[in-house]
């Protein structure tokens, strides 16, 4: 590489001037400036811009003008074609790590636009209720829902100069039958009950088919988050 540019830096220095070249296949070029010889050949300014002639396609006379060696210029081609090869190569690693930086950051926000969305779900699958166990499970507790809504009474109170209306937890909808997918605590007996916020994250397997609920968030996240991946694949 090094005899490379010490052999362009010589030739560049040694400009030289030609008012006509003609080819072995009878090809003018009529007022032409030569800019520089190279090993190989020499690079001519025209008026329709700049050309390199191998010394191949000149006379012998040019050839022995410009010091023409065959065995220099295969060398000289063989190292300018290695630099292009390499400047190639460097060219596509960079284009090839912009690419993947590019894959890596449209991945990444999908993959926080598919949390995200997961997390504004989350209250769309949630319930407040009272749950009354009936059957415990080694991982799973079958359940009476009762679903409550935090709402005004229809009681107001003094407060002030002014009536506020009372709110309180009432009923909202019927009892019906449900499973938690985790076992309840053991000191939770039989026909006791606890109110809680339920995620609804699908329904039994069995076929009873009945509202499969948890009280944990994060596997409600889980849920949603899998719900999105199965849409997705789809």
């Amino acid at each position: 590489m090094k005899k490379l540019l010490f052999a362009l830096l010589v030739a560049a220095a040694c400009s030289l001037r030609a008012d006509d070249l003609t080819t072995v296949d009878g090809k003018q070029y009529i007022g032409v400036t030569i800019s520089r010889a190279e090993p190989d050949g020499v690079v001519v300014v025209t008026d329709s811009g700049i050309e390199k002639i191998p010394f191949t396609k000149l006379g012998a006379d040019i050839q022995k003008k410009y010091g023409y060696n065959p065995a220099a210029a295969a060398k000289f081609a063989a190292e300018v074609e290695a630099a292009q090869r390499e400047r190639r190569a460097r060219t596509l690693a960079i284009l090839a790590k912009q690419n993947k930086i590019t894959a890596a950051t449209a991945e990444n926000a999908a993959a926080r636009k598919k949390l995200d969305d997961a997390s504004a779900r989350l209250d769309s699958i949630a319930i407040w209720a009272v749950i009354r166990p009936y059957y415990f499970r080694d991982s799973s507790t079958a359940v009476y829902v009762q679903p409550y809504k935090f709402a005004a009474t229809g009681e107001v109170v003094p407060q002030a100069l002014n009536f506020v209306a009372v709110k309180d937890w009432i009923v909202d909808g019927d009892e019906f039958n449900g499973e938690i997918d985790e076992k309840m605590p053991e000191t939770m007996e039989a026909k006791s009950w606890a109110v809680v916020k339920l995620y609804r994250i699908g329904h039994t397997a069995d076929s009873s088919r009945e509202p499969l609920f948890t009280t944990i968030k994060e596997k409600a996240f889980k849920y949603l988050v899998s719900q999105s991946d199965q849409t997705t694949a789809q």
